[in-house]
């Protein structure tokens, strides 16, 4: 995506998360919880950094965003848009909120 497409701005944020895939599009892919870390965050969404591709771009996921001082995590509704492989061991992947 070209960065002045973007309507927020990202903040460079780096921070352990998991998500699960939802299932709603590109089911076949169902992979269960996967780990990763935040690359950047905006108030429309965020990237994500993982080791493996486990879903598709249209992909709805369950971000959850780990809170640190209050240890928790929020779950948050995420649209996956785009992927982007940066190594053959890592990928990229942009979501949107939607909760």
């Amino acid at each position: 995506m070209n960065e002045n497409t973007r309507i927020s701005k990202r903040f460079a944020y780096t921070s352990a998360v998991s998500f699960v895939p939802l299932g709603i599009s590109g089911s076949s892919l169902h992979a269960g919880t996967v780990g990763g870390e935040t690359v950047n965050v905006s108030n429309e969404g965020m990237c994500l950094r993982v080791k493996k591709r486990p879903i598709k771009v249209g992909s709805v996921i369950q971000v959850r965003m780990p809170v640190h001082s209050l240890k928790v995590t929020v779950p948050v509704l995420s649209e996956v848009r785009w992927i982007k492989e940066e190594t053959p061991m890592y990928y990229t992947i942009g979501v949107r909120f939607i909760s």
